[in-house]
C-alpha cells in the first residue's frame, strides 16, 4: 500500500508494523520511497498528537478480532478499546481515519 500511495503523489508517509522482521524487510524493498518505517504498538504509539493527516489500517484491526462479535472476549475488548483510543490522538484537525 505505500509503493501504491507513493505512486499517487503521497510522499510524506510513515507506516509502522510491531514486527521489527517486518519493517527492515519494507525499508530494504522499498528504499527508494524515503518512507518512514517505525516498529509501533498501535495501542501505544509514539507520535506527536494530532501529527497525522490520514490514518490507514490494513488488517490490524481484523487481526485482533475474534470469537462472537456480539459478545468478544475481554482481550478483544481491551485490545480494540487501546486500538481505538490511542488512533484518536493523532488525527490533525481536519484527519480521518480509514478502517
Amino acid at each position: 500500500m505505500t509503493a501504491d500511495l507513493h505512486a499517487l503523489g503521497y510522499r510524506n508517509q510513515t507506516s509502522i508494523d510491531f514486527s521489527q522482521v517486518v519493517i527492515d524487510a519494507m525499508k530494504t524493498k522499498y528504499s527508494s520511497l524515503h518512507t518512514r518505517w517505525s516498529v509501533m504498538d498501535v495501542r501505544n504509539l509514539h507520535l506527536p498528537d494530532r501529527s497525522v493527516d490520514v490514518a490507514i489500517d490494513k488488517g490490524t484491526l481484523d487481526a485482533m478480532i475474534h470469537g462472537s462479535q456480539w459478545d468478544p472476549p475481554e482481550d478483544v475488548r481491551r485490545n480494540v478499546g487501546q486500538y481505538v483510543d490511542e488512533v484518536q490522538k493523532f488525527p490533525s484537525l481536519t484527519g480521518i481515519q480509514c478502517c
